[in-house]
């Protein structure tokens, strides 16, 4: 993303699993690492134009997020929603979802994106 004049770069959305923050957290980490580390969470249902945004913390992952000025996009594996299952329909759509929810372990959601603010 660019400021208004388009004159400096304001953040990056990185989809390469190879670029990680220290502690480990990259594209195609499980989301239940994520609760291990950080506690359980909340994030938008999938397949929308907010699916996926992590939007309730828990305190861990609210300071380390705003620590390293990193935002985290959860998504599902490709195809594993091909078939509306229960599980499926349950974590897509516009609605919360806790990562506690046993359809998004079922379905390994993971990380699919990371933004980092860089101004």
């Amino acid at each position: 993303m660019a400021d208004n004049k388009q004159q400096q770069v304001n953040s990056v959305r990185i989809y390469d699993p190879r670029w990680h923050t220290a502690e480990g957290i990259s594209v195609g980490t499980p989301v239940s690492q994520l609760q291990a580390r950080f506690g359980t969470f909340q994030f938008f249902g999938f397949n929308w134009d907010y699916g996926g945004v992590i939007f309730e913390q828990s305190p861990k992952l609210k300071q380390y997020v705003q620590t390293l000025r990193l935002g985290l996009t959860l998504g599902l594996p490709r195809g594993s929603c091909q078939q509306m299952t229960p599980d499926c329909q349950a974590v897509i759509g516009d609605q919360k979802v806790s990562s506690n929810d046993r359809a998004v372990k079922r379905l390994k959601a993971q990380v699919t994106s990371m933004t980092v603010a860089l101004d």
